[in-house]
């Protein structure tokens, strides 16, 4: 049986203008991705090489030049005003800095009420927040609901992302970087609740990562981007054990603990 594909891009191409000329910058060529219910997949490559572009451009975020962005059989650019909303509601993004991600001034409540917008009453978000914060390990959750986003640590915050990330039940989350200046320990904790949340609730992830030994942990499968394009794409195992691109065999080679055994899927420490 055919596993439902939840997000395709097509040949999906995106330019930008170099600042102060009319030269034109390709930060996105020609990409094809697919995203399955269920899965992981990472998107892998240096810094520069189009991967948050791509993530925006699959959030909807920014517009592609050219070629479809379709999630759950919608091409996002055909829909309009509540029909778009409704659909952009499945996939859910986490980004690179939690904190930057929330407004300073809007309590831990207010930005889980966002994702809570389609309940009916106050009382009944105000118990889905807590009990999604407990969820994510932020416990007890109700006494975190008048806190403001400073007042968490860098891995509160990064719980907090999650919470409001799963609020609206999404079937796709796009996580952009979501762990980069972490500490250890916050990386191993965040990492298994997202795997621990994938088991409870199916939720597939698209990972944007420079980190090869998280996406060898993480992913069922992975994407490697260069200079705009996915040079490499299949299994975990198949690409980071025996990669067939240059590019690819140079991030592999400049990681050491790759030589080994695949692990289990957690981000363990």
């Amino acid at each position: 049986m055919t596993t439902e594909t939840l997000l395709e891009l097509e040949h999906v191409t995106k330019a930008f203008k170099r600042r102060g000329t009319s030269e034109q910058v390709l930060a996105v060529d020609q990409v094809s991705l697919t995203v399955r219910a269920g899965e992981s997949v990472a998107l892998v490559g240096e810094s520069g090489s189009g991967k948050s572009t791509l993530a925006r451009i699959a959030l909807g975020l920014e517009l592609p030049d050219a070629g479809s962005v379709v999630l759950t059989g919608h091409e996002l650019s055909t829909l309009r005003g509540k029909q778009l909303r409704s659909v952009r509601r499945r996939m859910q993004p986490i980004f690179q800095d939690a904190g930057a991600s929330f407004n300073p001034r809007r309590s831990v409540r207010a930005a889980m009420f966002q994702g809570l917008r389609h309940l009916g009453s106050d009382d009944e978000r105000q118990a889905r927040a807590v009990d999604l914060l407990d969820r994510v390990g932020l416990r007890p959750g109700e006494s975190f609901l008048h806190r403001l986003p400073h007042e968490l640590s860098g891995g509160q915050r990064q719980r907090l992302a999650i919470a409001r990330a799963i609020a609206s039940d999404p079937v796709l989350i796009v996580a952009d970087e979501p762990l980069s200046g972490a500490d250890v320990s916050v990386r191993g904790q965040v990492m298994n609740l997202l795997v621990d949340l994938q088991k409870e609730r199916g939720i597939a992830y698209l990972m944007i990562t420079h980190d090869i030994s998280l996406a060898r942990s993480f992913a069922d499968r992975v994407a490697v981007m260069h200079h705009g394009s996915v040079v490499e794409q299949g299994s975990t195992d198949d690409v980071l054990s025996e990669p067939k691109d240059d590019y690819t065999r140079l991030l592999v080679r400049a990681v050491p603990e790759l030589n080994g055994p695949m692990p289990s899927r957690a981000y363990l420490t």
